[in-house]
């Protein structure tokens, strides 16, 4: 259940923390899976799979952070129709509730090069011209532009050949030529103006032409084998996702047998190995970083996977339960990579999460000393400890790590040592954003810490009713909400 990047990580493990926040987390993984599905479908052109599972993410997680993007795809599906059935009111209207709404987004640019591909298709010059333009001017550095210009060229340059100035096209092409060389679609742009100038006879024109076009044409080859590859990667990808794992490694030997030599291959291999991972599949993601690293040691995805392979390798035991080898696969991992600032913000946040989510699928309680992985994942959490006290983190990730040490003491039972990371959570990041779930569980510290007796029980138990207090000034969830109301309406009636 665990994601890709620092922050799902994060975000997977502390909701593991917390059993009513781990319910929430159960919806933001869904969402996730869903979202990723339908970007596979959609780089397999099957479009209306992915229309369909966008839609999905907007019915059933509208609050999701993936929401907005389901929201842009689905919608520019929903343009794209309507022009092609000559609703162009319906359009419009949509166009401008998605500018109104994500003119600042990223994908935006995308989503408006969409259309202005459709209006070329539909012979709409005036209007695609307009949106490749707009891109061109308010969205130069967008991953699109490059084909905006293109697109735009392409009009000009015709206006060109049709009024007889061909110094003023052999200029404008140049230009292009130099600025987009490699440009995937720079072929296509070439072939549309020699096209132009054979319609009218002019095939000395068209041949001056043909030379550029040959050398491009040549220099993308491995540009259209890099799209294979990538549509190859997207299969492979998406039968994961859909856990058919037989058909998934059928797909990878394929893909490897045809790509062997191409120099994206380790990048693809990564990727592929880090899906595995996120899907739980940690032997089969182990066994692509070891490709990784034994066939291509030259490429920069060499080093990258060998921290990764170490920590496929310690999560693989953990979840096979052979915890006693776990424990020492980890002590070599931090041995081996301790120089390594990926090891703590990265690979033992990894495993601890995989320890947490073995706990919780078996049923058991952290705190039961008997419990054969309660030693691996005390080591995790008190590396993690070290990490935080000699800033060996990034600063700016502080709080996460804080809260993660915290969290981890407080199910191992240490309820002391767990406040005291609990409380530096909220003081490095007073907004920090699951502060409602940090107060929550220190105030269930105090609690326990109440009964111990170890400290004064009123002390104790004046620090959890003002955490209990913090909590219901923000936005807790409906678990913590009737649980700390029940305590305070207690606790005012023994006073």
């Amino acid at each position: 259940m665990f994601r890709k990047f620092i922050s799902l990580y994060l975000l997977l493990i502390l909701s593991l923390c917390c059993m009513s926040f781990a319910q929430d987390a159960e919806p933001f993984d869904e969402a996730h899976r869903l979202y990723a599905a339908a970007n596979q479908m959609e780089e397999l052109q099957k479009f209306e799979e992915a229309k369909t599972l966008y839609l999905q993410v907007l019915e059933q997680y509208p609050l999701s952070s993936f929401a907005a993007g389901a929201r842009l795809h689905f919608s520019r599906f929903n343009v794209l129709l309507q022009l092609v059935d000559g609703n162009d009111a319906e359009a419009q209207t949509e166009i401008k509730s998605i500018e109104a709404d994500f003119n600042d987004q990223p994908d935006f640019p995308w989503y408006l090069y969409g259309i202005g591909n459709q209006y070329e298709k539909l012979k709409r010059g005036n209007e695609a011209k307009s949106i490749y333009q707009r891109i061109l001017r308010q969205y130069p550095d967008s991953p699109v532009a490059g084909g905006a210009r293109l697109h735009f060229s392409r009009y000009a340059v015709a206006a060109l050949i049709a009024s007889g100035d061909d110094s003023a096209v052999q200029s404008e092409i140049n230009s292009i030529a130099a600025d987009l060389q490699g440009h995937p679609d720079l072929p296509w742009y070439l072939s549309s103006i020699i096209k132009q100038y054979e319609r009218l006879g002019k095939y000395s024109e068209s041949q001056m032409i043909k030379s550029l076009y040959q050398v491009q044409h040549d220099a993308n080859e491995l540009s259209m084998s890099t799209e294979y590859l990538k549509y190859s990667k997207a299969k492979v990808q998406l039968l994961i996702i859909s856990q058919k794992y037989d058909e998934a490694k059928t797909a990878l030997d394929k893909l490897i047998g045809v790509f062997s030599e191409h120099p994206d291959l380790p990048e693809v291999l990564y990727e592929i190995a880090q899906k595995y991972e996120l899907s739980d599949k940690y032997k089969e993601a182990g066994d692509i970083y070891r490709q990784i690293i034994l066939d291509y040691p030259e490429s920069a995805y060499a080093d990258k996977a060998k921290l990764d392979f170490k920590t496929a390798e310690v999560m693989t035991l953990v979840v096979t339960h052979d915890y006693d080898k776990a424990k020492i696969s980890l002590d070599k991992l931090i041995i081996d990579f301790n120089d390594n600032p990926k090891l703590y913000s990265d690979a033992i946040l990894k495993v601890m999460g995989v320890c947490y989510n073995d706990y919780y699928d078996k049923g058991e309680t952290l705190i039961d000393g008997r419990q054969p992985g309660n030693e691996l994942l005390r080591a995790a959490g008190e590396r993690l400890e070290y990490c935080v006290q000699n800033r060996k983190s990034d600063e700016n990730n502080d709080a996460n790590m804080y809260y993660i040490v915290g969290q981890n003491f407080n199910l191992l039972g240490e309820y002391s040592r767990a406040v005291i990371y609990l409380a530096k959570t909220i003081e490095t990041d007073p907004n920090f954003a699951k502060a409602s779930s940090c107060l929550f569980a220190a105030g269930q510290c105090y609690e326990k810490m109440a009964k111990s007796g170890d400290i004064p029980q009123n002390q104790t138990l004046d620090a959890a009713e003002k955490c209990y207090l913090q909590v219901m000034a923000k936005q807790p969830g409906e678990f913590e909400k009737q649980y700390i109301k029940r305590w305070l309406e207690q606790r005012e009636n023994l006073k």
